[in-house]
């Protein structure tokens, strides 16, 4: 874990605030790195923790960090108190309010220092992922130590919320591969391709599993990852997805499987790719309807030519030629169970970073 602490010079004059951040770089040492400059470049932290109120170099950094795919915590270390929110609801200061919200809403998480800002926080509902931890340097009733292990702890609770960010091109790849393998026995028959497979497997911590684990738990592929690895007598670390605490998702995925009427294959085929055409125009679209889809053209006895005339009539034949690119790239479908030609441009892209909700692929 590498997390940076961006805290405003004007903020860490204030000694309960500079005691705080310091208290945190000393009990986590070299996995803190604080800055005053609302910059991340050249540096790839896991994580950016932001302190602050009505800062607007505060806001741009969380909005950088944001945009850039990376959780943050942010910290408004009382500066959201109904009293303080009172004032800045002048004329001269609706912009500023509106980013106060904006980064607000954005955060990863929120962290409250009391119980007082907690409860207003609450009631504020700007952002309902909430985390009260005391500072220290206010408070005999926590010690620095116990501050520092309870933000450890809520810094790897908003990482294992968003696992998606942890995943680099690599891990993806053996992901896709291994949920190839989970639906497709035939996938990995040739020697070499298994043996390159396991290989990279091999290379993986124990890190790198929980990620994934956490990833294909979210995205409803855990039972064919965990399929794939019995099919290749592959022996993962043992991780308790139960034990592991994370905010509750924001999604709302559909979870019924995408299935096809067998009396009626090529007109219901067509309609397999409506219905992920409209989950992902609504965001409910999960990893596993990407394999359903794979599924269904490789175990399918269709009628190829009548698909491909009936998927141009219905004015999808882009959209699915797309999602047929984003299969090959992603979970290894090959071009003899291709019914259409895949179309590979930005919008395929974007597609397959919707789909897998992924940024850095």
């Amino acid at each position: 874990m590498n997390v940076i602490l961006y805290i405003p010079t004007d903020v860490h004059k204030e000694d309960s605030h500079l005691q705080l951040v310091t208290a945190l770089q000393q009990q986590l040492g070299d996995m803190i790195e604080v800055t005053h400059t609302a910059s991340f470049k050249g540096a790839h932290p896991s994580l950016i923790h932001v302190f602050g109120c009505w800062n607007y170099a505060a806001a741009m950094m969380l909005f950088k960090a944001n945009k850039a795919g990376i959780p943050t915590v942010y910290s408004p270390l009382g500066g959201l108190q109904p009293w303080i929110l009172d004032k800045h609801k002048g004329d001269k200061e609706m912009k500023m309010l509106a980013y106060q919200k904006r980064m607000t809403s954005l955060a990863s998480a929120l962290h409250a220092t009391n119980k007082l800002e907690y409860d207003n926080l609450v009631k504020l509902k700007w952002n309902k992922r909430l985390q009260m931890i005391e500072n220290s340097a206010i408070t005999n009733d926590i010690s620095e130590e116990e501050m520092a292990s309870k933000m450890l702890s809520l810094y790897q609770k908003v990482l294992d919320s968003n696992t998606y960010t942890l995943i680099d091109k690599e891990t993806f790849r053996i992901i896709g591969n291994l949920l190839q393998a989970g639906v497709d026995k035939d996938s990995y028959r040739n020697k070499e391709v298994k043996a390159d497979l396991l290989n990279r497997l091999q290379q993986l911590k124990e890190e790198d599993w929980r990620n994934i684990f956490l990833y294909a738990s979210e995205e409803q592929i855990i039972d064919k990852i965990k399929n794939a690895l019995n099919r290749l007598q592959f022996h993962a670390p043992s991780i308790n997805l139960e034990t592991i605490k994370r905010f509750p998702t924001s999604d709302h995925y559909i979870s019924e499987k995408i299935t096809i009427d067998p009396n009626d294959l090529e007109h219901s085929l067509c309609k397999a790719f409506e219905t992920l055409y409209k989950e992902m125009k609504h965001k409910t679209a999960p990893l596993c309807h990407l394999s359903d889809l794979y599924e269904l053209l490789r175990f399918t006895s269709y009628d190829e030519d009548k698909f491909a005339e009936l998927i141009n009539k219905s004015g999808m034949q882009n959209f699915a030629s797309r999602v047929i690119a984003v299969l090959e790239e992603c979970i290894g479908l090959t071009e003899g169970f291709m019914p259409i030609s895949p179309l590979y441009d930005k919008e395929t892209d974007k597609i397959k970073r919707d789909i897998t909700k992924i940024r850095k692929l």
